[in-house]
């Protein structure tokens, strides 16, 4: 369309031209042909313009840059997705369990839903020098969370060379019955002769 090009050459006619077009459909795509701009308020009033999807993805990918989860509550059918990556995006800051269910909780997430109990998990225990299955206990479904802390544990013992006539693991296992035969079992099958 004329219009759209016309825009995209010179997007400052946006505001007078993109509401011109007959449908939704091409004014969403006249908006889209607009650059973004840099300031957040700028960006904001951007995706104000856009109708249905268009405007709910836009503030979903706004709140995503900013790391700011009241612009989620913009994105209509990305709402859920929109707070969950934001989620993503802080719970690193997060070293207990009861600060990251506080904080999941303040994002007015499900914290009893699988793929968010799902998330709170790998938050706590993935890309962690040690994992401490431990925290396990405090977060919902706990007994998936167990089985992440053995896999993850698991990858990690395997990725250290072991001393045979001194069989001695360096990483923690807090007591924990399940780490402990995970490590004996290793050893076992490290250091057994082979067929």
């Amino acid at each position: 369309m004329e219009l759209i090009e016309l825009v995209r050459q010179n997007p400052t006619l946006a505001n007078r031209k993109c509401s011109m077009l007959p449908n939704a459909d091409l004014q969403n795509q006249c908006w889209g042909v607009t650059p973004i701009p840099s300031k957040k308020e700028k960006q904001k009033n951007r995706c104000s313009h856009f109708t249905g999807s268009y405007r709910d993805e836009c503030y979903f990918t706004l709140a995503e840059t900013h790391n700011d989860v009241q612009l989620c509550h913009n994105s209509g059918v990305f709402q859920v997705d929109c707070t969950t990556h934001i989620l993503q995006q802080n719970c690193g800051r997060y070293q207990n369990a009861s600060s990251l269910l506080n904080y999941a909780r303040e994002l007015e997430l499900d914290v009893q839903q699988h793929s968010i109990a799902g998330l709170l998990h790998r938050c706590l225990l993935e890309h962690k020098p040690t994992i401490d299955i431990r925290k396990c206990t405090h977060l919902p479904h706990s007994n998936r969370c167990r089985k992440l802390a053995i896999s993850l544990y698991t990858q990690q013992l395997t990725s250290i060379s072991i001393d045979c006539s001194n069989p001695t693991i360096h990483l923690k296992t807090y007591n924990d019955l399940d780490l402990q035969a995970v490590t004996t079992q290793h050893i076992h099958h490290y250091c057994s002769p082979q067929d």
